[in-house]
Formats: structure tokens, C-alpha cells, sequence
């Protein structure tokens, strides 16, 4: 029998047959589902742009992290903020970077989408 609020939103969810609403709604899914795409696009962004020798202007994890928090209660983001910077610290890491490097680059593109949906938000 569920016992909190968010266990029985679960249950109700799955029993009206909304099985993709109750799994995404759970609250480590979310943020592991963001961790995964951003790691992905993060890899894309080495092997297509060659991350390592520019500054990109244009980088689509970013977009999947704005996306993600304007799609979820606030109460979340700290998960999401999380769970990006420690894709992008694999990420780097597995690309030669430095651990002190790559926890700077997980700060700011961590903490970027924040401010941009935040921006977004108060439109």
C-alpha cells in the first residue's frame, strides 16, 4: 500500500494506464533520463565539434537541461543540476580533462541552464 503523497500519485497514475506519466514522474527517474541525454549529447559534442579545441555556441545538452527544468517543479532542479554536472564530469574525463577541470566545465554548463530557465520562467 503507498504511504506517501508521491507513491499514491504512482499508483493512480499506473492504474489509469498511465504507465510513461508515473515512471517519468518519479523523482529519480527524471533526473537519471537528463544525465543519460546530456551525456549523450555531451559525447556528440566531442566527437562532431571537437569540444576540446572550441567554445561552443551552440550545445544541444544545454537545451535538454532548460527543457527538463521548465518541464519540472522547481523543488527538482537541484537533481537535475546534479545529475548534469556528473555527466559532464565523466564526459570530460573520459576525454583527457582533468578532474578539476571538468568539475568547472560541470559547474557552468550546470548551473547556465538554470539561469535560462529562470529567465524563461519570468517572461
Amino acid at each position: 500500500m503507498p504511504t506517501s503523497p508521491a507513491e499514491v500519485r504512482v499508483v493512480e497514475r499506473l492504474r489509469s494506464g498511465r504507465v510513461a506519466d508515473a515512471l517519468l514522474g518519479a523523482p529519480v527517474v527524471v533526473p537519471i533520463v537528463v544525465a543519460l541525454a546530456y551525456g549523450l549529447g555531451a559525447e556528440l559534442a566531442w566527437r562532431i565539434f571537437g569540444a576540446s579545441e572550441i567554445g561552443l555556441a551552440f550545445f544541444p545538452p544545454a537545451g535538454v537541461t532548460v527543457a527538463a527544468m521548465l518541464l519540472s517543479p522547481r523543488r527538482t532542479w537541484p537533481a537535475l543540476v546534479v545529475a548534469v554536472l556528473a555527466a559532464e564530469v565523466v564526459v570530460d574525463v573520459a576525454h583527457g580533462l582533468g578532474v578539476a577541470t571538468s568539475l568547472g566545465y560541470g559547474a557552468a554548463n550546470a548551473l547556465e541552464p538554470v539561469v535560462a530557465a529562470l529567465a524563461l520562467q519570468r517572461r
